[in-house]
Parts: C-alpha cells; sequence; structure tokens
C-alpha cells in the first residue's frame, strides 16, 4: 500500500515532536539529531501534496517522491527503535549507574554496549539527515506548483454508536431499468424446452452489466420461477474447484469428502432439484461455461438452468450464445438523473434546477458510464453550492493521462478529494484478492494496526475506523452488498482497484503468485498480499535481504501448514500479520521477538 505522504507527515511530526520532548531522547543522546530531523521535515511539509499530485506527470517528481517516502518508512523505523530500546535503557538506568561506579561489575560491559548501541542509532539518524537534505534542497524537482486540489468536504458528524449505512435497492438510472425488465422477460417467457440457456451482458468496465445482472437477480418473478439462485463472481485465474465448492455451498451443500472435479460436480448435480439461475460475473473465457460448468448443469438429473454471464468481451458472449445483450452508455439525461439521484438520496432537495447545468457537464466527462457518474456523486454529496460544484467541473484532474489506461480521470478526481486518512484506506483495499469480499470488523482491524486512525480523545480507535467504513460507502468507493443488511461486508470495483494499484507505486502489491514478483530497484517493498500459498510459508529472498516489509497478508492458503522460524527473525520490521483461510495450527517462537508486531 502506498504512503501518502501528507498523512505520514503529520502523523510522524507528532511522533516525533513527543519524543524529542521525552525523557528516553535525552537517555540516548540522540535530541539534537531529532530535532533537526523534525525541522527538515516541518520545512516540506508545504508542497508535500503537490509533488504527490505532479508525480503522475512528472518522472523527475514521481523519483524525489519515492526517495522521500523511503526515508520517512526509514525514519519512523529509527524512531520507534529508539522509543523500545530506550524504554529498556530506563529500566535498567539504576543498574547501569552502579556498574559505572563498580567497573568490574559484570554489568559493565552491558553499560558499555549500550553506548555503543546509542552512538549507532545516533549515526543512522544523521545520515536520514543528510539524505533528506539532499532531496529537498533540489527544489528544482519538487516546485512549488499551483495546488489543484479541490477542496475537502466537510460531512456533517455522525453521532457515535449510529449506523449511517442504509442496505437498500441499488440506485440506478431509468435505462438500465428499462433494460433489466427486458432481460428478466426474456429469461422468464423462454420456453421450458432447452434444459440450459445461456444470456450474456456485455460492455466496457463500469458501464452497469454487474448492476443489470444484480437488478435480474433479484427480481420477484425470477425469484418465483428459479427457486435457486446462484452468483458466481469469476477471476481471470479462476480455480474450477473453488468456483465448484462456492457453488454446491451456495446451493445448500456440503463439500466435506469431495476433493477431485469429478466428485464435486456428482454433488452438485444431486442438489440440482429445481430450477436454477447462475449469475457467472465478469467471465473473461468462454471455458469456464464450455469446459467446465455445462457438463454437471446439462446432467439429465438435474433441473432446468438458466446462465447469465457479464462480460466485457462479445466474443466470449456470442460463443456461448445468440441471446446477447449490450449495455450501452448512458445519455445526458439519464446520466443526470444517476447523479441528482445520488448526490440528494433521499434527504432535502431543496431547487436542483440551478445545479443541472453543470452537472450535465460533468456527466458528458463521465462518458455515460454509471460507476464513474456514482463515484462522482460521492465527492458532490457534501457541496451545496453551485460555486463548489463548478469548481469540481474545472479541476485539472479531469485530465490526468498518466495513470492506468483504464483508470479515468474521474475517478482519479474522487481519490484526490479523499481526506488523506481515506486515500490510505482506499489504498490498502487493494491489497485484497481480486474480487473478494472484504467484511467491515477485517478492514477495521487492519486500518487500526496500519496506523490510519487519528485519534479522538471521545472514541476508540475501532469506532473511528468504523467511521472510514461508512464514509467510504458513503463515497461509493466501496459497494456493500445487499445480502447482508447490516452493511459488513463489501467490495470494490475493478476500475476503482486498478486505480488504487497504480497508486501503489511499488511500495505494496497483491500478487497471486510469489514467484511472478518483480523487482523494481527504485523502490522497497513495504506491503505484501498474496494467496493460495503452498505448504510452507516463504517469501522471495529479495524481500527478505531488504528487512523492509511491513505487511505480510496471506489470503485463501488452506494448505498452508508451517512458516519458517528464520522468516520473523530477518523481517524485524513486520509490523502486520494476516493468515487468513489457513492450516497453521502454531507460529514459531521467534514471532515474540517482532517488537513492532
Amino acid at each position: 500500500m502506498a504512503m501518502v505522504l501528507e498523512f505520514f507527515v503529520e502523523r510522524f511530526l507528532l511522533k516525533i515532536t513527543n519524543f524529542a520532548a521525552g525523557e528516553i531522547c535525552k537517555v540516548l543522546c540522540v535530541r539534537e539529531e531529532v530535532e533537526t530531523l523534525e525541522r527538515r521535515l516541518a520545512r516540506i511539509k508545504g508542497f508535500l501534496l503537490t509533488a504527490e499530485q505532479r508525480r503522475h506527470v512528472d518522472p523527475a517528481t514521481d523519483t524525489r517522491v519515492r526517495e522521500l517516502k523511503d526515508v520517512m518508512y526509514d525514519a519512523d523505523d529509527i524512531i520507534d527503535l529508539c522509543i523500545i530500546e530506550g524504554g529498556s535503557l530506563l529500566k535498567s538506568r539504576a543498574s547501569t549507574t552502579f556498574a559505572v561506579c563498580n567497573p568490574s561489575s559484570s554489568q559493565s560491559s552491558s553499560y558499555f554496549g549500550s553506548i555503543k548501541h546509542r552512538y549507532e542509532i545516533s549515526g543512522r539518524i544523521k545520515r536520514l539527515n543528510d539524505r533528506l537534505k539532499e532531496i529537498t534542497e533540489d527544489r528544482s524537482t519538487i516546485p512549488d506548483v499551483e495546488n489543484v486540489k479541490i477542496d475537502p468536504p466537510h460531512r456533517p458528524e455522525r453521532s457515535p454508536g449510529t449506523p449511517s449505512i442504509e442496505v437498500k435497492a441499488d440506485i440506478i438510472g431509468t435505462q438500465i431499468e428499462g433494460a433489466a425488465q427486458n432481460l428478466i422477460n426474456s429469461i422468464v417467457e423462454i420456453s421450458e424446452k432447452p434444459k440450459c440457456v445461456v444470456f450474456g451482458i456485455v460492455g466496457m468496465g463500469g458501464i452497469g452489466k454487474t448492476t443489470l445482472a444484480r437488478k435480474v437477480f433479484n427480481d420477484e418473478r425470477i425469484i418465483q420461477n428459479y427457486p435457486i439462485r446462484v452468483w458466481l463472481c469469476v477471476t481471470k485465474k479462476y480455480s474450477e474447484t473453488d468456483l465448484l465448492k462456492e457453488m454446491i455451498r451456495s446451493v445448500g451443500g456440503n463439500v466435506e469428502g469431495a476433493k477431485s472435479r469429478a466428485e464435486l460436480e456428482r454433488k452438485l448435480v444431486s442438489l440440482l432439484s429445481k430450477n436454477l439461475l447462475l449469475v457467472l460475473d465478469d467471465v473473461w473465457s468462454p471455458e469456464v461455461w464450455e469446459d467446465f460448468l455445462k457438463n454437471p448443469l446439462m446432467h439429465e438429473a438435474a433441473s432446468n438452468c438458466r446462465i447469465v454471464i457479464t462480460t466485457r468481451d462479445e466474443n466470449v458472449a456470442r460463443n456461448l450464445g445468440d441471446n446477447v445483450h449490450h449495455v450501452e452508455k448512458m445519455d445526458e439525461e439519464c446520466g443526470w438523473e444517476l447523479l441528482w439521484k445520488t448526490v440528494w438520496d433521499n434527504r432535502e432537495k431543496g431547487d436542483i434546477s440551478r445545479f443541472k447545468e453543470i452537472g450535465t457537464k460533468m456527466v458528458q466527462k463521465c462518458d455515460g458510464l454509471p460507476l464513474a457518474i456514482k463515484v462522482l456523486a460521492g465527492a458532490l454529496r457534501s457541496r451545496r453550492s453551485t460555486m463548489e460544484w463548478e469548481k469540481v467541473l474545472r479541476s485539472d484532474l479531469w485530465k490526468m493521462k498518466k495513470l492506468d489506461e483504464n483508470v479515468l480521470g474521474v475517478l482519479f478526481l474522487s481519490y484526490e478529494d479523499l481526506p488523506s486518512h481515506l486515500k490510505q484506506c482506499f489504498l490498502h483495499c487493494s491489497l485484497f484478492p481480486d474480487k473478494a469480499d472484504m467484511y467491515r470488523k477485517d478492514l477495521i482491524r487492519l486500518w487500526v494496526a496500519e496506523g490510519f486512525t487519528e485519534e479522538n480523545g471521545e472514541l476508540s480507535m475501532e469506532e473511528i475506523a468504523e467511521g472510514y467504513y461508512e464514509d467510504m460507502i458513503w463515497r461509493n468507493l466501496l459497494q456493500v452488498d445487499p445480502t447482508f443488511v447490516d452493511g459488513s461486508r463489501c467490495t470494490m470495483h475493478d476500475l476503482l482497484r486498478s486505480l488504487a494499484q497504480s497508486l501503489i507505486q511499488g511500495e505494496g502489491v497483491y500478487v497471486s503468485d510469489l514467484q511472478s514478483l518483480n523487482s523494481d530497484p527504485l523502490t522497497k517493498l513495504r506491503r505484501l498480499s498474496t494467496s493460495n500459498i503452498g505448504e510452507r510459508i516463504q517469501l522471495p529472498d529479495r524481500i527478505v535481504e531488504e528487512k523492509c516489509l511491513r505487511s505480510l497478508l496471506i489470503f485463501d492458503s488452506p494448505r498452508a501448514r508451517t512458516i519458517g522460524d528464520d522468516l520473523f527473525k530477518k523481517l524485524r520490521n513486520l509490523r502486520v500479520l494476516l493468515l487468513n483461510d489457513t492450516s497453521i495450527e502454531s507460529l514459531p517462537k521467534s514471532i515474540g521477538e517482532l517488537s513492532h508486531l
């Protein structure tokens, strides 16, 4: 996950100010170097945000920002080390004083060893100051350009403990509503004679394919005609057995005892005693149906089924059948309707006609894509004047061209509209696997562990992080799973995930195969997320040798049973460890030596 410099420096300055004024700094004899570091960081605050934005269009600025982040990570590690080591010195202060008076004492070597350690820490801080001085003196690479960030919104405060997430039907435009009814009619009215019929929904990313499929999936007529309904998200690198297991569980079955594909197929067929509607969301290859699911669903013992697939590739849909529906871009009127419905929701609307001209111009910039319009609406929700809307319309961030080619400028604009703590949370979500369900409780724990929460005397860290979760939902950057009425499960659209990944810049990454991890000499990986690990958790030599990893997240690795003791001995800066869906029963003793964890 990429560090947001503005947030990190602000938080670090508070930490280092408190440290410089404390007893530990005095004991370690590093106050002079620490205060120098504090002054230099305070001087660069003014252009940090500008540099973060400019880095995406200027390679020289990007290099300097990477170097600054590297310094900040190292500085944070050193100050934490000072706090830990200094605390130990304070505890042993009385005994070391005795050792000075009695050189023959066995503790004298410990005393002189601590002096050597102080010099080492002081030297590391001095070298950091030298690096920071070299970077910041070259202002030509980080000039004081105009700050193009739109003003941060001021969202009305929520009462603590009052849930603000209301799970309800997704807001859709009349265009998608009409398309959904046509597709539902086709599915319900088609002859019962064909055992399986495939319907394709085709369109570019963000155009509303999943929204349309969800509307069909939850329709009352569909529920009446198809008692068994299953929704499967299909990733590019899907596992046949995992998809079969998920489908079996979705229809109320148990996968215990079935390991092979043939065993799972037989179990699935035995459960399909009633009509089935199956949605395969985001299909990239026709093989998922032709070579895999078609066999059990066409079995003579299975009931009739209707398959709805969503895909960006028309060839995939055509290969599966003739019932193909193309999702069209929204016209201006439908786009404006979707925008104002999402912005005002059920609140007092007032006179919205004065916003329509500006809003329609912004809808045009969204290229008729519902996702872009909804994310834009999330940034506009707290803006109650036409002047504020005009500022958004004129923002240079619409023109951002240097990001991933699949990322729209409006998505980057909405990201830049976030306060720095929410930027961190948004970027962190890209560490989850593609199409992963994210649970509120997991995100809250991770965000607190990562240090993203800003202290508030009235609320606990967990309550603050829960507010961040609600803000992300409110801004349409995370989508609540409608089957969870309490809003506790969500997903992130793959276009938003692509944006987050494009902003990571090598600091954090999710990889499904550790062997495919690319090496970037300009950065040191700080956060690593992966899945489908084998029996023993091992990391690439490059990661271990750098000794910079702060977070290690392991997902969906039921085969993983052991962790090498030497791994934690080398990853001394590890602060966050997540072992999700593994078979690990015990951790090596060396984990107790990780002082940051």
